[in-house]
């Protein structure tokens, strides 16, 4: 593992149940000599329960579900790099962590783990040379660090939003170079329309997050937010069907005082920006509309390490409606990284 820093942080629960940092962490790299040598294998296994029929040539193989299958990692602790004393102090350091059996958090780059080490087997070969295995079994691996998150639970609007200011900005900036015709102040008053939607739709969105998600009336303001989008898809298609009535117009381009090619430009990038717009609107709708169902009940955020058994328990009063909360979300891990974004439904849903 050259290149990076490698840690582990042992990891407890508070009086909420989630999990938070304790002191005892250790940050090796391949620079010291210490960090994990080679690659790090992250197999998943499938339960199954198969069956083999005589006479049968295919067999009937029902899948029970799945889990991330332990791994094992070695590397040397090394005085030479890592300074005097310190390969008998990790050694020590790491044997009290791996007896208390507590869950630990493994970082490399953009792989996070939280496990527990099973299994710690170090080879004393010099007081400042300890070469060192230990297996992992993993439990919940964190993806809110890949390049390309797909975090679980619903999305936040704030991605969407995001998009739609910078459709509606590029859209302005055509409508400060349009060509110069006339009848343009229907085009001017859209996307003023426009732009004033979405400065409303911010100002909902930052309610939602001083509200940290966790008040029963933040599914109204994500409905309000909802039907923002859908106002802003309709003045985008406006404004599309709009420009296609100009460009029929047989003596538009010779009423133009400018260059063809520029009109060209002009109205082809500003017809382009507001399809964009249209499907940004239709795929927020889509996702953030999951949020405002008649079933959810309220939002929550929930912080990293909780299980969905603690907030089953926090919401019903009993950890039972776990599945509920995970089927309503899609979600395939009872404990959460905190980049989820989770709907409670009524304790009645199905």
């Amino acid at each position: 593992m050259p290149g990076a820093t490698f840690k582990i942080t042992e990891l407890t629960r508070n009086r909420n149940g989630t999990f938070v940092d304790t002191p005892r962490k250790f940050e090796w790299t391949a620079k010291e000599f210490s960090a994990p040598r080679g690659g790090w294998k992250m197999p998943v296994q499938l339960r199954t329960v198969r069956e083999d029929y005589p006479g049968s040539e295919i067999p009937s193989e029902q899948v029970l579900g799945w889990n991330f299958k332990p791994f094992t990692l070695q590397g040397v602790w090394d005085d030479r790099y890592m300074g005097a004393g310190k390969a008998l102090a990790t050694w020590q350091k790491f044997e009290t962590l791996s007896k208390s059996g507590a869950m630990v958090r493994l970082e490399f780059e953009a792989i996070t783990y939280l496990g527990l080490i099973t299994e710690f087997d170090p080879e004393y070969k010099r007081a400042d040379y300890i070469s060192y295995s230990f297996t992992v079994s993993p439990h919940v691996r964190d993806k809110s660090k890949w390049q390309n998150p797909a975090p679980k639970g619903l999305m936040s609007p704030v991605p969407f939003s995001n998009l739609s200011f910078s459709i509606v900005n590029d859209m302005m900036l055509l409508m400060i170079d349009i060509p110069a015709f006339g009848l343009t102040l229907d085009l001017y008053a859209l996307v003023l329309a426009l732009l004033n939607e979405l400065q409303r739709m911010v100002a909902a969105i930052s309610l939602l997050i001083e509200q940290q998600l966790y008040e029963a009336d933040a599914t109204e303001i994500m409905r309000r937010i909802v039907n923002n989008f859908a106002s802003q898809r309709l003045k985008a298609r406006e404004l599309v069907v709009m420009m296609n009535a100009r460009r029929k117009a047989d003596d538009l381009i010779s009423q133009i005082a400018t260059d063809v090619l520029t009109y060209e430009v002009w109205h082809r990038g500003l017809g382009y920006l507001g399809r964009l717009l249209i499907l940004n609107c239709l795929d927020s709708e889509d996702q953030l509309g999951r949020m405002v169902v008649p079933a959810a009940s309220r939002l929550y955020r929930p912080c990293a390490g909780e299980s969905l058994y603690a907030i089953s328990t926090r919401f019903y009063g009993q950890p039972d409606s776990w599945k509920l909360i995970a089927s309503v979300n899609g979600l395939d891990s009872i404990l959460l990284t905190g980049a989820e974004l989770l709907v409670i439904p009524d304790n009645g849903s199905t």
